[in-house]
C-alpha cells in the first residue's frame, strides 16, 4: 500500500514537471457504483454482470469524449432492463479488474475474449504515460491488424494486471451482420490457463483430423485396388468432415488463413459448404454400400432425390450468406434444414432396411444412429450453448467411422469369398469344360471312324454292284426265255435297292463329315416336285393309291440342288407310300410363303405312336409300325432326309395321329442367286425367255431394265404393254446382272433405267453409284425394285442417288405414274438446260451438280473453237471424252438439242452480236464465226432468226 502511495506521488510530480508543455489527459471518472471483477484464483471468469454499457448515439464518440463526466454519467448497467442491443450500432463498454492473485498464484498477464458476435472491437487500456493504447480485434478484422492473435478465430486481447491495482478497461464494439446484435459476453483468464487449454483443444483437434485423414487415405487406397464407388463416396464424406470440424475448430483459419481470405476473414464461412457436400456423399455412400437400386429401389430413387436437393440448398445458403452479410441465424437455416432432412430420412430408412435382413445394413444402421445423434446434439448445442461444442459431432463421427470401417471390412471380406466361390466355380466349370472337350473329342474320333468305315464299305459295295448291275442287264437284253428274264430284272432291281441304299449310306457319312457339296441351280421347283411324284405315280398306281400335287402358285423359282431334293421328296414319298393300306392317297402340297417354301407330305396310312415321334429322324431307328409296311425298312431314308433338310438351311418335323395318318413338313429358304436352270449365256441367261425388243416402234423414250429374276422381267414388260397410250412409244432393253447394266446404260445411253437390288455380280446400289458418278449417265433416272422395304435399305438407295424407289410387290400403276413423273420432270428441265447453252455469255457460278458442270463445260468448249471453220462434232465428241451417240444421247435427254445443232446455234448466235454492231459486214461476220460459205451461212442465219443478215445490219 505504500509503495502504491509512492507511485501516485511520483506520477503527481512528474505531471507538474510536463503540464507547461503539453494538456494534462482526463482521467476516467469511475461511478460510485461500478462494480469490480476480483480476480482471486487463476481460473475463467464471466465479466457480463461486470460491464456497464453506452449506446453511441452519433456513431462517432473518441475514448476522450467517452471518459468525460458528461458520457460517464450515460453509462447503463449490462442488465438493466431498458438496455436492449441491436446490430449494426457501435456500443461503447467499461468494465474495472483487480488482481488480487499474491504469492506462487501471481499472474500479471491475462487473456480478455469476447463474444464471436462482435464482427469489430476495440480495447482501450490505460497506458504508463496516461494515453489511451488501443487494440483492435474482431471476426471481421483481419489477422494482421489485431492486436494479438493466439489463434485467427475469436475476439482476444492481452492484458497486463498489476496485482492489487484497479483497471479500468473501456471497449467499442459492434455486428454488422444483420439480426445479430452483440450479446456482450466476455470472461478474463490467465494467459498461461489459455495457452493451455488452446493447446490441449489444439491437440484432440489434431489427433481426430489425423484419425480421419488415416481412414480417408485407407479409404482412397481400397477404392483403387477394389474399383467399388462406395469407398470414393465414404472418402468424399470423410473429407467433408474434416474441413468442417476443422472450420468449427478455428483450425482451417489457422493452417490457410495467411494466404486466403486474407481481407476477408468472414468468408471463412464458405467453408459450411462442405456440411451440404460431406452428407450428399454420405447418402451416396449408403446407395453404393447397400446396391440399393436393387435392395430397395424406391429408397435409391428417394436418396438419388436428396443427394441433388443439396444443390439447390447451396445455392440458397450462399445467397443468405452474401444477403445478409454472413449472419449464421439465416444461413445456418438452410443448412438445419438439410440436416434435419438427411436425419430424419436416415432414421426412417432404418426400419425398411432392417426388414432386408441384409447383414451389410446392420453396420448402416449402426452408424446412422451414431452420426445422427452426433449431428443432433450438435445441433442443440448450436442453439442453446454459446460458444457451442462440436464434440458431440466428432465423437459420433468417431464412433461410425469404426463402425463403418467394419462393414466395409466386412463386405470386402464377402466379396473376397464370392470371388474364391466364383473362381472355384469357373475352375469347376473349366475342369468340366475339358471333360466335355475330352469326350467330344473322343466321340468326333469315333464318328470320323464310323464316318471312314461306312465310305470306305460303302465304296467296296459299289464295284460289285457295278458289275453286277451291268452283267445284269446284259443278260436281260440276251436272253429270249421269259422266266428267266423275270428272274434277271429281281436281280435287277434287288441291286438297284441295294445300290441306292449304299448310296444314301454314303451320303449320311459326307453329311456327318461336311463333305457333302451343294450344287444349287435356279429354276421352276414346282415343276420338278411335280416331275418327281410323277416317276412314282407307277409305284402308287400299282398299291392302289391316290398321288397328287397340290399347290397355291402355278410356278415357284428360287434355288436348289435337284440331286439332294430328289432324295429329300423321294424318300418322304416312298415311304408315305410304304406305310399306307390300298385304297388310300398320299398328298404333296407345295407352297411358298415369303421367303420360305413349306412342303407337306400326308398320307392316310397307319400312324406312328408319339412315344416314337422324337427319335423318329435318328440313324437305324425303327418305329413299331413295320408290320404294317408292304417293304421293310433299313432306318437310313428319314435320317438321311433330316440332315439334307439341314444342309439346305431348312427344317423338318412330323405329326402323326394312329390310325389316321402322318404327315412330315418341310422348311426351305428361298433364294435366286444361283445361275438359272435354262440360261443360254452367262452374262444374259434368259434372253430366250424374254428378249430386248422395241414394244411399240422404235421412237420415243428408251427404257434399260436391269433385272436378273425372268419373271420379274417378263411381268415388267407387260406393264409397259398393257399401258394404254400415255406410254406407247417406249423401247424396252434388258440386262440381267448388274455388270451387264451399267455397260449396257454407257453403251445406250437410255432415257430411264428400272433396276432391282439383289443381282449379281454388281448389286442395284452399286448400279446407281456407279452410274450416278459418271458424266455420261449422271443424267439418266434411276428407279430401284426390291424386296427390301425397311427404311435403312430406301435410304441407302436414295443416299446413292437413286430418284425413286419402289418396294416389291409393286403396283403397275404406282410404277407407270413413277416413270411418267420423271420423265416430265426431265422435260422440264430442258428449257433450263437450253437457256443454259444457250446464254450470250459462259456462266461464272459454281455448277449446281454434274449435269450443270457438263453443259458449262461443252458450252466452254464450243465458245472456245467456235471461230475455227474445221470445228465441228468429231471434235467436240473429242474434247468431251464421249462418243457421238453418247454425247448425243445425253445433249438430247438434258437440252433437247443435238451437239451438232448447239455448235450451228451458238456460231449464228456470235453473228448476231457482230451484226447488230454495225462494224463489220456479212462476209465478215460469217468469216469470224466459223462459216467459209457466206451463202450457206445466209440461208442458215435466214432458218434461224427469221430475217437476211443484211436486215440485222441494217
Amino acid at each position: 500500500m505504500i509503495r502504491k502511495t509512492h507511485c501516485y506521488i511520483l506520477g503527481a510530480l512528474l505531471l507538474l514537471l510536463v503540464g507547461c508543455h503539453r494538456p494534462q489527459q482526463a482521467l476516467p471518472a469511475a461511478l460510485p457504483d461500478l462494480p469490480v471483477c476480483v480476480l482471486h484464483s487463476a481460473e475463467s471468469y464471466p465479466l457480463r454482470e461486470y460491464l456497464q454499457i453506452l449506446t453511441d448515439t452519433v456513431t462517432g464518440y473518441t475514448i476522450e469524449q467517452v471518459v468525460e463526466p458528461r458520457l460517464q454519467q450515460q453509462f447503463v448497467a449490462f442488465g438493466d432492463s431498458s438496455f436492449v442491443s441491436q446490430s449494426n450500432q457501435l456500443y461503447w463498454g467499461k468494465i474495472q479488474l483487480e488482481n488480487r492473485l499474491q504469492g506462487a498464484g501471481m499472474r500479471t498477464e491475462w487473456a480478455l475474449n469476447f463474444s464471436s458476435t462482435f464482427t469489430h472491437v476495440t480495447l482501450f487500456q490505460l497506458g504508463d504515460n496516461g494515453t489511451w493504447i488501443a487494440g483492435d480485434n474482431g471476426n471481421f478484422v483481419p489477422a494482421y491488424k489485431k492486436s494479438f492473435v493466439p489463434t485467427r478465430k475469436g475476439n482476444w486481447f492481452k492484458l497486463v494486471l498489476p496485482p492489487g491495482e484497479v483497471v479500468t478497461l473501456y471497449f467499442r464494439g459492434e455486428s454488422v451482420r444483420t439480426y445479430i446484435p452483440p450479446s456482450f459476453h466476455a470472461y478474463v483468464q490467465p494467459v498461461d490457463v489459455f495457452y493451455d487449454k488452446l493447446v490441449n483443444d489444439k491437440i484432440w483437434s489434431t489427433l481426430f483430423s489425423g484419425l480421419l485423414l488415416m481412414m480417408l487415405f485407407y479409404n482412397l487406397l481400397n477404392y483403387f485396388f477394389v474399383k467399388h464407388r462406395s469407398y470414393i463416396y465414404y472418402s468424399g464424406y470423410l473429407l467433408m468432415v474434416l474441413i468442417y470440424t476443422s472450420y468449427t475448430s478455428d483450425d482451417i483459419e489457422d493452417w490457410i488463413g495467411d494466404f486466403v481470405f486474407v481481407e476477408r476473414p468472414e468468408y471463412f464461412s464458405f467453408f459450411k459448404i462442405s456440411l451440404y457436400l460431406g452428407l450428399m456423399c454420405y447418402v451416396a455412400f449408403i446407395r453404393g454400400f447397400l446396391d440399393l437400386r436393387h435392395l430397395l429401389p424406391k429408397w435409391d430413387r428417394y436418396f438419388r432425390y436428396i443427394i441433388w436437393f443439396g444443390v439447390p440448398m447451396i445455392a440458397l445458403f450462399l445467397f443468405f450468406a452474401f444477403r445478409y452479410n454472413f449472419s449464421y441465424v439465416i444461413d445456418d437455416r438452410p443448412i438445419l434444414c438439410y440436416i434435419a432432412l438427411v436425419s430424419i430420412s436416415g432414421f426412417v430408412f432404418v426400419y425398411p432396411l432392417s426388414k432386408t435382413k441384409d447383414p451389410k445394413g446392420y453396420f448402416i444402421i449402426a452408424g446412422i444412429v451414431m452420426i445422427g445423434l452426433g449431428f443432433l446434439f450438435t445441433v442443440n448445442s448450436r442453439m442453446t450453448q454459446v460458444p457451442f461444442t462440436i464434440f458431440y459431432l466428432k465423437l459420433g463421427t468417431i464412433l461410425e467411422v469404426l463402425i463403418f470401417s467394419m462393414g466395409l471390412a466386412y463386405r470386402q471380406r464377402q466379396q473376397e469369398l464370392a470371388k474364391l466361390q466364383i473362381d472355384f466355380a469357373l475352375r469347376e466349370s473349366q475342369l468340366l469344360q475339358e471333360k466335355k472337350q475330352l469326350e467330344a473329342e473322343r466321340l468326333r474320333e469315333l464318328n470320323d471312324f464310323k464316318s471312314r468305315f461306312f465310305t470306305n464299305i460303302t465304296h467296296e459295295f459299289r464295284t460289285p454292284l457295278t458289275v453286277m448291275l451291268g452283267m445284269s442287264e446284259q443278260m436281260v437284253r440276251t436272253e429270249t426265255n421269259e422266266p428267266k428274264r423275270n428272274q434277271l430284272h429281281l436281280i435287277k432291281r434287288s441291286g438297284e435297292n441295294l445300290l441306292r441304299l449304299v448310296n444314301q449310306i454314303l451320303d449320311l457319312a459326307k453329311l456327318e463329315s461336311n463333305a457333302l457339296k451343294m450344287n444349287y441351280v435356279q429354276g421352276d421347283i414346282l415343276t420338278f416336285t411335280k416331275y418327281i411324284a410323277e416317276s412314282l405315280h407307277s409305284l402308287a398306281n400299282a398299291q392302289n393309291l391316290l398321288l397328287r400335287v397340290e399347290s397355291k402358285q402355278t410356278n415357284i423359282i428360287m434355288d436348289y440342288d435337284p440331286e439332294r431334293f430328289l432324295q429329300i421328296v423321294h424318300n418322304l414319298l416312298s415311304n408315305a407310300i410304304k406305310f399306307t393300306p390300298s385304297g388310300g392317297k398320299v398328298i404333296l402340297r407345295v407352297d411358298r410363303k415369303d421367303q420360305w417354301l413349306h412342303m407337306a407330305v400326308s398320307d392316310s396310312g397307319v400312324g406312328i405312336q408319339a412315344a416314337e415321334l422324337p427319335y423318329l429322324f435318328e440313324q437305324f431307328f425303327q418305329a413299331q409300325n413295320q408290320a404294317h409296311a408292304k417293304a421293310g425298312g433299313t432306318g437310313i431314308g428319314l435320317s438321311l432326309t433330316h440332315e439334307l433338310v439341314k444342309a439346305l438351311g431348312g427344317d423338318i418335323s412330323v405329326e402323326s395321329t394312329l390310325g389316321v395318318g402322318t404327315t412330315f413338313l418341310v422348311k426351305l429358304p428361298v433364294t435366286n442367286r444361283a445361275a438359272f436352270e435354262e440360261k443360254i449365256k452367262d452374262d444374259e441367261p434368259w434372253t430366250s425367255a424374254v428378249p430386248a425388243s422395241s414394244v411399240n416402234g422404235s421412237d420415243g423414250y428408251s427404257i434399260l431394265l436391269i433385272e436378273d429374276n425372268p419373271d420379274v422381267v417378263a411381268y415388267l414388260e407387260a406393264c409397259f404393254q398393257g399401258s394404254g397410250d400415255n406410254h406407247r412409244g417406249m423401247h424396252l432393253d434388258f440386262a440381267y446382272n448388274g455388270q451387264a447394266g451399267v455397260e449396257k446404260a454407257l453403251e445406250t445411253i437410255p432415257d430411264l433405267i428400272i433396276s432391282d437390288v439383289m443381282m449379281p455380280i454388281k448389286d442395284g446400289f452399286e448400279v446407281v453409284g456407279i452410274l450416278k458418278n459418271d458424266e455420261r449417265t449422271s443424267h439418266i433416272p434411276i428407279i430401284l425394285l426390291t424386296a427390301k422395304a425397311d427404311v435403312q435399305s430406301r435410304l441407302a438407295g436414295l443416299r446413292r442417288g437413286a430418284d425413286a424407289y419402289l418396294s416389291k410387290p409393286f403396283n403397275q400403276e404406282e410404277l407407270l405414274v413413277t416413270v411418267e413423273n420423271l420423265l416430265e420432270m426431265r422435260q422440264k428441265l430442258h428449257a433450263k438446260y437450253q437457256q443454259n447453252i444457250l446464254l450470250a455469255k459462259v456462266p461464272v457460278a459454281e455448277p449446281a451438280d454434274l449435269e450443270d458442270a457438263f453443259l458449262q463445260h461443252v458450252r466452254a468448249i464450243v465458245e472456245e473453237n467456235y471461230t475455227k471453220e474445221d470445228f465441228g462434232l468429231p471434235n467436240l465428241c473429242q474434247k468431251v471424252g464421249m462418243s457421238r451417240s453418247q454425247l448425243f444421247r445425253k445433249m438430247k435427254a438434258l437440252t433437247d438439242i443435238a451437239p451438232s445443232d448447239l455448235i450451228r446455234s451458238h456460231r449464228l448466235n456470235r453473228a448476231r452480236t457482230l451484226l447488230e454492231s454495225g462494224t463489220i459486214n456479212v462476209a465478215e461476220a460469217a468469216w469470224q464465226v466459223g462459216f467459209k460459205d457466206p451463202s450457206y451461212f445466209s440461208k442458215l442465219y435466214q432458218e434461224e432468226f427469221g430475217e437476211a443478215p443484211s436486215a440485222t445490219r441494217n
